[in-house]
């Protein structure tokens, strides 16, 4: 056994949602709506620096990956990260040895269940950080770790800067690798790729212990085709920046419109909601793997003024009134209120009132009284008849069933009266 006593370390480690290069902050609330004048406070989430590993040969604590991802057929939320530069899905390995021989991590169980980008003998401690960040939004976030400049054992002038990339929904494996150069311990183990339960797929050429090579700005894809198998390409390298060692308190908070003088700093700021002030921007700085330039990202919580529109369109028929907020209108228009809520916000509210005409209901002969001889009959008749117009007859204050036309025969004196409706409700 190699390199003396190990020691076991539990690794705290929190994980955030974010959208982005130039949208890697949490912020809530994200979208918002709020009164006129109102107070509110934003908050900013923010945290790149993983649990640092000191002791060599070691698995770091359950890292929260942000979602689902499906390896091999199978579902997982959760990883572990091993200092000699590959992650497993068996969380059992928690704060655990990690072996720094291939064929060892094969015995021990160590690589059953692992994305090696690559697997190699890490010296951690030695100098070099590890970091992860998981970016964007659902369904296609994405979750990242990166070994930053992590010497080689027994070759610690070595360096190896790696990052692994698991992409949501697609369940696609991307490894972008800046630099890694052979080491002459144990034999130049390098192998990459992934294995699961006596399932692998690795990169041809990296596929075995003791075969060395060196890689410079390389990427590889891996496509799952089934729940068994992968396709492996080789890609455009483009691995994502993540800043070094940065946190919420170095958040800098700005107003829409004035991008040049800060509101606030740190992890909240408190801000008073402006119809002028449409977003606020929240923005860290600092440096990325191997550069000496910083690196700004940003993210923007935006506000609505919380007026509420409402638009109502009434009918009405002729001689009636309509109630609308302290008046009683008896014309066709349109008529707008602006009520003031305790709260601060407004309710503006429109009204399009349309008075509707009663039916006309002028007969054929206007004389109220009508002779006619015994044994005849006699026609009533509405001077025009409407087709949207419902009509029913009355005999002496009894409803005449069936008789629901514009017009109506008799042979019986007596008192008649016509009704109508029209297709507005309104009766005469």
């Amino acid at each position: 056994m190699k390199k003396g006593t190990l020691y076991f370390l539990l690794f705290l480690m929190t994980f955030f949602s974010f959208k982005g290069l130039h949208a890697q902050i949490t912020l809530n609330p994200a979208d918002t709506t709020v009164c006129p004048g109102e107070n509110y406070t934003i908050t900013g989430a923010f945290s790149s620096q993983f649990g640092a590993i000191n002791i060599d040969d070691i698995f770091g604590g359950v890292v929260n990956i942000g979602f689902d991802f499906v390896y091999f057929g199978q579902t997982y939320n959760q990883c572990v990260i091993s200092a000699n530069n590959f992650i497993s899905f068996d969380l059992s390995k928690a704060n655990q040895y990690s072996n720094w021989t291939y064929s060892g991590a094969l015995t021990s169980g160590d690589i059953n269940n692992a994305i090696m980008f690559p697997f190699q003998d890490v010296h951690m401690g030695q100098g070099g950080n590890i970091y992860y960040q998981t970016l964007g939004s659902a369904p296609y976030r994405k979750f990242i770790v990166q070994f930053c400049k992590c010497p080689l054992f027994s070759c610690t002038t070595t360096q190896v800067t790696n990052e692994l990339i698991l992409y949501e929904t697609t369940n696609v494996i991307e490894i972008h690798i800046t630099s890694n150069l052979t080491c002459s311990w144990n034999g130049g183990t390098a192998v990459e790729g992934l294995r699961s339960n006596g399932l692998q797929a690795l990169v041809p050429g990296r596929d075995m212990p003791n075969m060395p090579w060196s890689a410079t700005n390389d990427a590889r894809r891996f496509t799952p085709t089934s729940a068994t198998t992968y396709q492996i390409d080789t890609i455009t390298f483009a691995p994502i920046p993540i800043l070094q060692n940065a946190n919420a308190n170095n958040i800098v908070w700005y107003a829409a419109g004035n991008p040049n003088t800060p509101i606030g700093t740190g992890a909240s700021v408190n801000v008073t909601a402006d119809a002028n002030v449409p977003y606020y921007v929240a923005t860290i700085s600092g440096l990325t793997c191997g550069s000496t330039t910083a690196l700004a990202v940003s993210d923007t919580s935006w506000v609505t003024m919380g007026t509420v529109y409402d638009t109502l369109n009434v009918d009405i028929c002729a001689g009636e009134t309509y109630p609308f907020y302290g008046r009683l209108l008896t014309n066709s228009g349109t008529y707008d209120t602006v009520l003031l809520q305790s709260s601060g916000c407004d309710s503006f509210v429109r009204l399009n009132l349309f008075v509707n005409p009663l039916p006309n209901m002028n007969l054929t002969n206007n004389n109220a009284d009508q002779m006619f001889c015994k044994g005849s009959f006699h026609t009533m008749t509405v001077n025009q008849a409407f087709a949207n117009y419902t009509y029913s007859w009355e005999y002496n204050g009894q409803t005449i069933n069936g008789a629901n036309g514009p017009s109506y025969t008799t042979g019986n004196p007596g008192d008649y009266q016509v009704f109508a409706v029209t297709d507005k409700g309104c009766t005469d």
